[in-house]
């Protein structure tokens, strides 16, 4: 089997699992704003997963470009979706009661996906996609996108395990 195809398909029993976990977490009680915001999140990662291992076996580079592009609906919204969680999570949701504070929670959200995703020839700048043995890969440039979207879900990641690392110690 090829090596692309192999790497591939580890990633769709991890698009099942976090679909499946998205599911089976939102039937305990589909009116939790709790859970459906860990079901959209689990719908985000199953997407993003979904979309990089059939990128990664694609058969050129075009079909390549066209699974990344719609990866960013998944990867795009993640990181502001886990601060949203673990935000409502910590019994911090008094700090998104106004839209305009969720409005600038997923602000970096929106930017990610019309950046990668929506906009065509932005999304043909921003990725550098070289075929490998392994697969399709990108190497990160060294754009303005890039470094937005890196100081986007780097910020977001420490944002969110000093909300939960604060919680623990309450």
């Amino acid at each position: 089997m090829d090596q692309a195809l192999s790497i591939s398909f580890i990633y769709f029993p991890t698009t099942a699992f976090c679909f499946f976990t998205g599911l089976l977490v939102l039937g305990n009680d589909h009116r939790s704003r709790l859970l459906q915001i860990f079901f959209i999140s689990c719908l985000s990662l199953a997407l993003w997963s979904f979309t990089m291992g059939l990128s990664i076996a694609a058969p050129d580079l075009s079909t390549c470009l066209f699974w990344r592009r719609l990866g960013a609906f998944g990867w795009g919204p993640y990181f502001a979706l886990i601060l949203h969680l673990f935000i409502l999570m910590t019994n911090n949701g008094h700090w998104l009661k106004r839209k305009f504070s969720l409005l600038l929670l997923y602000l970096p959200a929106v930017y990610s996906v019309l950046v990668y995703g929506v906009l065509t020839d932005l999304a043909e700048s921003t990725f550098y996609l070289v075929q490998t043995p392994m697969g399709w890969i990108n190497i990160a440039g060294s754009t303005f996108w890039d470094y937005l979207h890196t100081a986007y879900y780097l910020s977001y990641s420490l944002l969110a395990i000093v909300i939960v690392y604060r919680w623990g110690r309450q």
